[in-house]
């Protein structure tokens, strides 16, 4: 039976965990690969197998730690009067597109007998599942205040 050098057995473990990083959306894999790795390479003056273990454990749980953080939030809910821009007009009671956050929307207006018209700028009030709910930018100026839907 062939038995491996403890450096060899960590950079294999690392490898496979960097390996199953790229597969799985989630830091802490990579993370405990990267602190294997680091590891394989104290194994050179550390070579006691309970010493390697416990400096894979303090930098996995480091390393996560400082990943998870670099990790992006998930905004809960849509900001309002958010700006967006009329792509095709939005007919009074219809769908257009809108640009919003750089990417194409379908868009409805909050106020069914108001038309929208292309390169308007309008304010993002709400989404029903795909489709954003707009009004227009200078809804103010449109003196039709009472015609809001009620939520």
């Amino acid at each position: 039976m062939v038995t491996l050098p403890a450096h060899s057995l960590w950079l294999i473990g690392g490898m496979l965990c960097l390996a199953l990083g790229t597969l799985i959306p989630e830091p802490s894999i990579p993370a405990l690969g990267i602190a294997a790795i680091i590891t394989a390479i104290a194994t050179i003056g550390v070579p006691s197998p309970l010493a390697q273990m416990i400096l894979w454990g303090v930098l996995s749980f480091t390393l996560a730690s400082f990943m998870r953080s670099l990790m992006p939030k998930e905004a809960k809910t849509l900001k309002h009067d958010t700006e967006a821009w009329v792509r095709t007009a939005i007919p009074a009671g219809g769908m257009g597109l809108v640009i919003y956050e750089g990417t194409l929307w379908q868009a409805c207006c909050q106020l069914p007998d108001v038309a929208i018209a292309i390169q308007q700028r309008v304010y993002v009030v709400g989404r029903q599942r795909n489709t954003l709910l707009v009004i227009p930018a200078n809804y103010p100026d449109l003196n039709i205040s009472d015609r809001l839907p009620s939520s």
